[in-house]
């Protein structure tokens, strides 16, 4: 048996002897977290057009009522509607939690398939937490082990198809050589979305985690009645065409001493993490008592590689907006925040902000002396009397070593909850005082503060 397929194996199998007290209660804690931020991110998407159409396309096909889609009237519709809506709904807004260490989104990928299966099985919110756990375990490992050099394939088309598999059947209590085939079949079915697409704005980008969810659980049906690929494939795929680093031991190394979900970051502003650092260095510029957008001249923006791959001064679309280093700078310094707001459309048909976007130049920094600055970002705003406001941000707020403070997350749950799941916050609040054994359906219900009688109450 080759390296990989051997280590692949041996993650199967560690992830299917993992029982849910096994895991720390940091851990679960971080779990919660992320299920809460990726379900505030599908309805934070909940007034955009496209996902408008898309959600009454799907109501006017009448299909079966197997699974929920996490927008307005909390509908339930065929398990591949909701499987789609949810996954293009939560990355529309790149509000959703994301993988520091290398680009992935696991709980994305991991979460549209899991929590319809919470519902067909009737799973415990333990039961959730584990499978969410271990799926994002087994996308962050994938990821780590295929690193690429030039990124050329977005990650939401190379990984959904596995997470989607592995929630699956992680949440139908799969064996092991079953749990490694379906991911190494969903594998193959990754997609290859471009990452130029990002930057030019293309709402196709939407589609590759909707897609991947859908081929991902119908690829986990397929490997439970031996319709499978062998267990080398996503070698073959992200490693020999791909041209992934393919480095096997990220499969196993660590086993058990450290969980990928600790690793993950949540995200303060409505755009793309490549460019949170430049974000918040505008935002200090801003808050310079001599700041005055009237009267600048040149903006630099000294910034990391993949930050420099965003380059669009003219973005047309609101996606292009939040995938545009120019815009990423340009729209806080005119609004003085980096929410939604400032990257929709009536932000990306602002005169200022066009003005100001046309300024930046972009350039790159200077090799990062300590390895958590990767993604650093210096802003300099030059003014017209000659007077230069210079900042830079060394890690992002909403990272790993630089997280959201409680009352941050907490802040930003209550408005993606809305009227629609009022009680989201509450649930990361209260989620560790005997809830475990809540019936997912019951969770959903006293987010709506609607829990039925013999419920537990936030």
């Amino acid at each position: 048996m080759d390296a990989f397929s051997s280590g692949l194996i041996e993650l199967a199998e560690a992830c299917c002897a993992t029982r849910g007290e096994d895991l720390p209660a940091a851990v679960r804690a971080r779990a919660i977290g992320i299920l809460a931020d990726d379900i505030g991110a599908i309805l934070s998407a909940a007034k955009e057009p496209e996902i408008e159409a898309a959600h009454a396309a799907a109501l006017r096909r009448g299909s079966r009522p197997e699974a929920t889609v996490y927008l307005p009237g909390l509908h339930r519709v065929a398990i591949e509607d909701a499987l789609y809506l949810n996954a293009m709904a939560g990355c529309w807004c790149e509000t959703d939690e994301g993988y520091r260490p290398v680009t992935c989104h696991a709980g994305l990928y991991v979460l549209p398939a899991l929590l319809a299966e919470a519902e067909r099985a009737d799973l415990r919110l333990d039961d959730v937490v584990r499978c969410l756990v271990l799926g994002y375990e087994i996308c962050a490992r994938l990821a780590e082990c295929f690193r690429f050099p030039t990124p050329r394939v977005h990650a939401h088309a190379l990984f959904a198809p596995v997470g989607a598999a592995a929630a699956t059947l992680l949440a139908r209590n799969a064996p092991a050589p079953t749990l490694a085939r379906g991911i190494a079949t969903a594998a193959t079915l990754a997609s290859i979305g471009p990452r130029t697409h990002l930057a030019r704005g293309y709402l196709s980008r939407n589609l590759w985690a909707a897609t991947g969810a859908v081929a991902g659980w119908q690829a986990a049906g397929m490997a439970q009645i031996g319709i499978h690929a062998g267990t080398e494939a996503p070698m073959d795929v992200y490693g020999d065409i791909l041209g992934g680093a393919g480095n096997v031991s990220a499969l196993t190394d660590g086993l058990h001493e450290g969980w990928a979900v600790s690793k993950g970051y949540h995200k303060l502003y409505a755009c793309c993490q490549h460019g949170h650092s430049a974000v918040e260095a505008a935002l200090d510029c801003a808050s310079d008592p001599a700041y005055d957008a009237d009267r600048i001249r040149v903006i630099e923006v000294e910034t990391h590689p993949l930050a420099l791959g965003l380059s669009n001064p003219s973005p047309e679309t609101i996606l292009g907006a939040k995938f545009s280093m120019e815009h990423m700078v340009a729209a806080p310094l005119r609004y003085g925040h980096g929410g939604q707001a400032a990257f929709s459309s009536v932000a990306l048909d602002d005169p200022i902000v066009a003005r100001l976007r046309a300024l930046v130049r972009l350039g790159p920094a200077g090799p990062p002396a300590d390895p958590r600055f990767d993604r650093a970002s210096r802003v300099v705003v030059h003014l017209a009397d000659g007077e230069a406001l210079d900042r830079t941000c060394l890690v992002a707020t909403g990272s790993p070593d630089r997280p959201l403070s409680d009352a941050a997350f907490l802040d930003k749950l209550r408005d993606a909850g809305g009227e629609v799941l009022p009680r989201l916050a509450s649930f990361v609040e209260t989620s560790a005082r005997g809830l475990g054994n809540l019936a997912w359906r019951d969770v959903v219900e006293t987010m709506r503060g609607a829990a039925r009688a013999d419920a537990h109450r936030f």
